[in-house]
């Protein structure tokens, strides 16, 4: 797994390649954290363009930095999730409570829209 970070604002974008499993969600779910509790993060996109597997230990990454978030007045956000992906997601309960776009930029309009309207 290869994980790309990039922030722009408030916002971080965290591109994954490769397998989110067992083996990796640890790295994931400390460098992910430390970005949001040091960088003053309110919105994490895992984009998932790239993603070739996920088991349930990807399912509690994602929860988790959910809960994390949420306690920070944040969101979450997932592009471009594969179909297997999609069915992971649909099945664990999470496309109930975290919004799936197709792009990286749908979701950016997304949070900056929400901003806008908040500070309005």
């Amino acid at each position: 797994m290869k994980l790309f970070f990039s922030e722009k604002d408030n916002m971080l974008t965290v591109k994954v390649i490769g397998e989110l499993d067992h083996h990796n969600a640890s790295q994931i779910r400390e460098e992910t954290d430390f970005k949001i509790t040091n960088d003053n993060i309110k919105n994490v996109i895992f984009d998932f363009t790239n993603l070739s597997f996920m088991d349930s230990s990807g399912v509690g990454v994602i929860i988790g930095r959910y809960k994390l978030l949420s306690s920070l007045s944040g969101r979450l956000y997932i592009v471009s999730p594969s179909k297997s992906l999609n069915r992971i997601l649909e099945l664990s309960g999470i496309m109930k409570i975290i919004k799936i776009f197709d792009t990286v930029a749908e979701a950016e309009k997304e949070i900056e829209g929400s901003v806008f309207c908040e500070q309005a």
